[in-house]
C-alpha cells in the first residue's frame, strides 16, 4: 500500500469515527463520552496520517504543504468545535427521574424518566413505618423500650432508563409479608425518592398506604435534593406525631391515588 492509499484509508477511518460521534448524540443524547472519544479518535487519525505521509511520500512538497494547512484547519479548529458541540448537548440536557406507586393491593414502586436523555445509576428507596405494628428490627443493636423502626426495605439502584421510559415495577412487600411484618389493613406511612448522579433534580414523595386496600402519594414540588423524610427520634410517639403532621400538610386534591399501572 502506497502513502496515498494509506492516507485515504486513515482519512476514511477518521470520517467514520466522526460519524459515530454524530450518530451517538443523534440517536441517544446521553452518549456524551462515546461521542467525545469518537471525535478525538478522528482528530488523532488525521494527524497520524499526515505525519506518516510526510515521512513516506516522495511527491511534490507543495502538495504536503497544502494538505498540512488543510489538516491544521480541520484538526485544530474542527476537533475543539466538535467537542464543544458534545459538551453543549451534555450541559443542556440532564435526566430527571420521578417515582410513583402502582398496584393498590400490593404496592410496587415505578421509576419514570421524564427527560430526553438516558438516566443512569439511579438510586431509589422507600422508607415506611407500620403504624399498627411498632417495633425495632434486627438492624437496631440497642433499641429503646419504645423504639419504632421503619420496615427493612433497602435502598437500591437501577442501571439505566431510556428517555421517557419506565423502570420497574420494583416489588416492595413480598418478603415483608412472608415474614409477618405487614398484614392486610396495616397503615404504612413514610416517603420514597429517586435520584441519579447527573439528574437535574431528585424527587421525593410522601407515601400513605393502607396495605391490601390502596393509598396515595404526593410528589413534593421544588425539592432539589432527593431523600427520605424521617422523624428526629425513632420512638412510637415521635413517629406517629411526625407523620400525623406530614400527612395533614398534604391537600386532599394533591394526593395521587395508587394506580393500577
Amino acid at each position: 500500500m502506497g502513502a496515498i492509499e494509506f492516507l485515504l484509508t486513515v482519512v476514511f477511518a477518521a470520517c467514520l469515527a466522526a460519524g459515530f460521534g454524530v450518530t451517538a448524540i443523534a440517536s441517544d443524547p446521553g452518549e456524551f463520552l462515546f461521542a467525545q472519544l469518537s471525535f478525538g479518535a478522528a482528530g488523532l487519525s488525521l494527524a497520524s496520517a499526515y505525519t506518516i505521509w510526510l515521512y513516506k511520500d516522495e511527491g511534490a512538497a507543495w502538495r504536503q504543504v497544502v494538505f498540512g494547512i488543510v489538516l491544521v484547519g480541520v484538526v485544530g479548529f474542527g476537533t475543539p468545535q466538535a467537542l464543544e458541540w458534545v459538551t453543549a448537548h451534555e450541559n443542556g440536557q440532564h435526566p430527571e427521574v420521578a417515582v410513583r406507586l402502582v398496584y393498590p393491593d400490593i404496592p410496587a414502586l415505578m421509576l419514570i424518566n421524564q427527560s430526553d436523555v438516558v438516566a443512569r445509576e439511579i438510586k431509589w428507596g422507600i422508607i415506611l413505618w407500620n403504624l399498627d405494628d411498632p417495633r425495632p428490627y434486627a438492624g437496631n443493636p440497642n433499641p429503646a423500650p419504645d423504639a419504632h423502626d421503619p420496615l427493612p426495605i433497602p435502598i437500591q439502584t437501577f442501571d439505566f432508563i431510556p428517555p421517557h421510559s419506565l423502570g420497574g415495577p420494583q416489588a416492595l412487600f413480598g418478603q415483608l409479608e412472608a415474614r409477618g411484618l405487614v398484614k392486610k389493613g396495616n397503615i404504612l406511612v413514610g416517603s420514597m425518592f429517586a435520584n441519579c448522579p447527573t439528574c437535574a433534580r431528585g424527587h421525593t414523595a410522601i407515601v400513605y398506604i393502607e396495605y391490601g386496600k390502596g393509598g396515595w402519594y404526593y410528589d413534593i414540588p421544588n425539592m432539589q435534593s432527593a431523600g427520605v423524610l424521617t422523624p428526629e427520634r425513632l420512638t412510637t410517639i415521635e413517629v406517629q406525631s411526625y407523620f400525623k403532621a406530614v400527612l395533614s400538610s398534604v391537600p386532599e386534591e394533591a394526593r395521587i391515588p395508587i394506580g393500577s399501572n
